[in-house]
C-alpha cells in the first residue's frame, strides 16, 4: 500500500493510497520495488483552475505476498494489514499527520484560517 499526499496550490487537498503490485523474489526485494514505484509516481502539474498540484510520496505502509494460481488469477484487494504502527507514523489516532507532515498541515491549517 503506497501512501501519497496531495497538495493543490501549497495547501493539502487530500491523501491518497494505492495498491502497487510487484514481482518480486523476496520481501526486501518487494519494499525495495514498491518504494522505486511510490517515488516514480511523484508528480507536478497544473489543473484546470492553473492551480499548482503535487503528488508526494510519504511512504509504504504494507508488503502483503499473494498466493496467484497459474492463470495469475489470485486474493487481490482484500482490505487488512497488519502495520497500523506505519500508518501511525503519518496519522495520528485522530487522523491528523504526525511529525514534519503534522506540523506543516497545521502551519498551512492556521495559515488558512
Amino acid at each position: 500500500m503506497l501512501l501519497y499526499e496531495i497538495t493543490v496550490a501549497g495547501r493539502v487537498d487530500l491523501y491518497w493510497e494505492t495498491v502497487r503490485l510487484v514481482r518480486a523474489a523476496s520481501e526486501e526485494d518487494a519494499v525495495e520495488r514498491a518504494e522505486a514505484a511510490g517515488r516514480e509516481g511523484e508528480t507536478e502539474g497544473v489543473n484546470g483552475e492553473g492551480e499548482a498540484v503535487v503528488w508526494r510520496f510519504l511512504g509504504l505502509a504494507e508488503v502483503k505476498e499473494i498466493d496467484l494460481d497459474e492463470d495469475g488469477d489470485g486474493d487481490l484487494l482484500d482490505r487488512s494489514f497488519t502495520r497500523l504502527d506505519r500508518y501511525m507514523e503519518i496519522f495520528g489516532e485522530d487522523g491528523r499527520p504526525f511529525g514534519e507532515l503534522g506540523e506543516r498541515f497545521s502551519r498551512q491549517r492556521d495559515s488558512t484560517a
